[in-house]
């Protein structure tokens, strides 16, 4: 299993892995069977459980989730010969339930993380909320410092009704997350990958990962096309077309194949022009936000014996 973390590549890791013919990906990215127990939830939540029909169907997955163990499993119905077959869910990582609940069903499942420097995803995390229209502040750093560090992130249960609650922070306490996981399995089930390792070579990356998997290192792997990068608005209206965009591209996963590829390209050509690569953010705020971070990242150091305290030593 894929575990995140969020705005960190897992996109383009899902893309990757799932072409090597030794692994069978649930053809679903992101079920969050295992973000919580689903049977403890109310029903405004239930009502809207995704089941495989509703996949066969071409039902529209947003705002839904894989809840029942049984529809669960139907997801790897087609795993025949491959090897190794998993699923990719960024938000297992920072959740408190999902260690327990995965080890509950799955003890000698293998994990991979890939962690990228807090404060980056933190700020790609804070863009793409604000390219959605999610989030109503426009400082990253009144973002973070507003919300609740205390309060152990668990799913957003109440998300269709309140919107999101802000977990920029919380998404990239790793050291706390890594913590939990080790606390279910052992430290060879976990394969801890970097970011920035995606970044300068992803061939390499997908073959440490294969080979933590049992499988063939040396299959040819296409990894020219980085999938998904977070882009922001040129203004307004730019915002508004992007969030109607980002809808459209959600149905049109549901489409047949003939009407979805040239919808894409069309879509992606319009993002392209209305949206630009997120600037660098200043020294200031670099500064600000490491201060969120800084005890968890020696945590994280402790806890894997790998010093990523060069995250934050420019600072």
């Amino acid at each position: 299993i894929g575990i995140g973390a969020q705005k960190s590549g897992t996109t383009s890791l899902y893309k990757y892995l799932s072409q090597h013919p030794d692994i069978y990906f649930s053809p679903l990215k992101n079920l969050k069977f295992f973000c919580t127990d689903w049977s403890q939830q109310p029903a405004e939540i239930t009502n809207h459980n995704y089941r495989f029909v509703d996949f066969v169907n071409r039902q529209p997955y947003h705002n839904r989730q894989v809840a029942e163990w049984d529809e669960y499993v139907r997801f790897f119905d087609q795993w025949r010969q491959q090897s190794v077959g998993g699923e990719l869910c960024p938000g297992y990582l920072a959740l408190e339930e999902s260690p327990e609940l995965i080890a509950r069903r799955l003890p000698n499942i293998k994990l991979v993380a890939i962690l990228r420097n807090p404060i980056d995803r933190l700020v790609s995390h804070f863009n793409f909320h604000h390219q959605m229209g999610i989030e109503s502040l426009t400082s990253v750093v009144e973002a973070a410092e507003s919300e609740e560090h205390g309060t152990p992130l668990r799913f957003n249960v109440t998300f269709r009704r309140d919107g999101p609650a802000r977990s920029y922070v919380r998404n990239g306490l790793y050291g706390l997350a890594v913590s939990r996981y080790l606390k279910h399995f052992d430290a060879d089930q976990l394969l801890i990958c970097k970011y920035e390792d995606l970044q300068a070579n992803p061939t390499r990356l997908c073959q440490t990962i294969c080979k933590f998997l049992g499988i063939d290192d040396e299959e040819n792997i296409d990894t020219r096309v980085r999938h998904n990068p977070t882009r922001i608005p040129r203004h307004d209206l730019a915002r508004r077309i992007l969030v109607q965009q980002s809808r459209l591209s959600r149905q049109a996963g549901f489409l047949p194949r003939w009407i979805k590829r040239p919808l894409r390209h069309g879509t992606s050509s319009i993002r392209r022009m209305i949206s630009v690569r997120p600037a660098p953010i200043d020294l200031k705020t670099r500064m600000a936000l490491a201060e969120f971070f800084r005890e968890d990242i020696s945590r994280l150091s402790d806890v894997v014996d790998e010093d990523f305290n060069y995250w934050i030593s420019d600072d």
